[in-house]
């Protein structure tokens, strides 16, 4: 999530930055439908195609990191994979960095995946056998990608973020010892093709389309892509599926998901044995996130940054249980 100052609909900024693209005038009303958190994602159509505007200012999103995703899109779909597809602008630009009244943003259009999102459809096995086989379709395609334009960041460079602003605004030291514990186990796990590379890391069902009439899957949202191992994916697709469908659903739905993965990939029980410490990962960094979204505060605030700002921080406290504690069950050798 951007800073809280970031999180205001700008109807004026918007505007600017879609006239860089051929828009119809007739169908704004869909911008009402915006949602702001780590980008504002604006609908708006080109003639009678809906696709949406991202955006987000340098404050928060770096050139080259929307440029080394925007590369690993157009791998996956060189080679056959179905993922977001970018529109480009008027001077067939992928990308626009415009200077702004309110400084510089880095926007990009993407076309409306075809379906609908994997958590509008019922539970079916074959639904979730396929979920778990498109993401392994992913890191397959992973172990053979070679960014030339740019690179993402890797978990070390996340870590290192991390330790940064927690000692900026201080914190227990609890948080601290987690960063030191996860950065000696990471740095001791081996980096192998078939395990590690460039993950989505938000592979949910939220941001995954799938499309009933072609059967096929279409991943959104590549904007958090880094590079770690790849049983990271699979432990957020799977909390996601269980915090998604009720509980008799969601084991049978796990189950379908990782015979899925394992129909494309070799994905061993030692691997996903590790998936709580990748847990503790995502919660640190989620941790330091919403630190980072709360961190400045006002006089007056509007009444939804205060209730914004209650449920981070309830949720906050909700991501140290294990902070601090030691890595007891698992040997590298």
């Amino acid at each position: 999530m951007m800073k809280i100052k970031h999180l205001f609909d700008n109807r004026d900024l918007t505007l600017m930055l879609l006239k860089y693209w051929d828009y119809n005038s007739e169908k704004l009303d869909s911008l009402q439908d915006y949602r702001i958190s780590s980008n504002a994602v604006y609908p708006y159509y080109i003639g009678n195609e809906k696709c949406f505007l991202r955006f987000a200012p340098v404050e928060e999103k770096s050139v080259s990191s929307v440029q080394a995703e925007l590369e690993f899109l157009r791998y996956l779909r060189q080679m056959g994979y179905r993922a977001a597809e970018t529109v480009a602008a008027k001077d067939d630009r992928e990308l626009i960095v415009a200077d702004t009244p309110w400084g510089q943003y880095i926007a990009v259009t993407f076309k409306c995946a075809p379906g609908k999102p994997l958590t509008q459809f019922a539970y079916s096995p074959e639904l979730y056998f396929g979920f778990g086989k498109s993401l392994a379709s992913l890191h397959k395609l992973s172990q053979s990608f070679q960014p030339t334009e740019a690179f993402r960041i890797n978990w070390e460079q996340q870590l290192d973020w991390c330790e940064a602003l927690l000692r900026e605004y201080r914190v227990e030291s609890a948080a601290l010892a987690e960063i030191d514990i996860l950065r000696d186990f990471f740095g001791k796990l081996p980096r192998k093709k078939n395990t590690y590379g460039l993950v989505h890391y938000d592979y949910e069902g939220q941001n995954v389309f799938f499309d009933p009439k072609a059967q096929e899957f279409c991943p959104i949202d590549f904007d958090d892509s880094i590079y770690h191992w790849y049983v990271i994916d699979v432990e957020r697709s799977t909390r996601a599926i269980r915090n998604t469908l009720s509980a008799k659903q969601s084991d049978f739905a796990v189950q379908d998901f990782i015979l899925g993965y394992r129909s494309e990939l070799i994905l061993s029980d030692d691997d996903l044995a590790l998936q709580p410490i990748f847990k503790r990962y995502c919660d640190l960094y989620g941790y330091t996130r919403r630190l980072r979204t709360l961190h400045e505060k006002w006089q007056n605030e509007p009444e939804w940054m205060i209730a914004l700002r209650n449920q981070l921080t309830t949720e906050l406290s909700e991501k140290v249980g294990c902070f601090g504690k030691k890595i007891e069950f698992f040997s590298t050798e």
